[in-house]
């Protein structure tokens, strides 16, 4: 229940015969946009040719575009905790995963800025150890 509560619901679309929610998630639960981009996905597959594919791409769209600003976000977070390597570790998903070029752009720089700190955190690694 408590994780409902951390759920704010702000807006509704009808697609076909279900109605989808579209969910932001408080701050740190992603799942509820993963699971509505692969219900859309499944639909699409289902119905490539079907009267709402083109508005399902379009959700599909929007939420691979959520899905990769709140991993930046928490990247950009672990980088300010001075956790450079979970910050590392979330750009890596959004490099290998389906993301818009422009979250692209922003993951790699953020990668840079975090390898950056790990390398400022670690100095003898540079100049290979003790």
């Amino acid at each position: 229940m408590r994780a409902l509560a951390n759920i704010r619901l702000i807006q509704r679309k009808r697609i076909g015969l279900f109605t989808i929610r579209k969910e932001i998630p408080h701050d740190r639960d992603v799942e509820p946009l993963r699971n509505a981009r692969l219900l859309l996905e499944e639909y699409l597959e289902d119905h490539p040719d079907g009267r709402h594919g083109a508005e399902a791409r379009d959700w599909i769209g929007l939420l691979i575009e959520k899905e990769g600003r709140h991993e930046l976000e928490v990247a950009e977070y672990y980088l300010k905790k001075n956790r450079p390597e979970a910050a590392l570790s979330r750009t890596s998903g959004i490099l290998e995963g389906q993301f818009p070029p422009d979250i692209k752009r922003e993951a790699e720089a953020l990668a840079a800025r975090a390898r950056e700190a790990k390398d400022l955190d670690n100095p003898a690694s540079e100049e290979g150890g003790p």
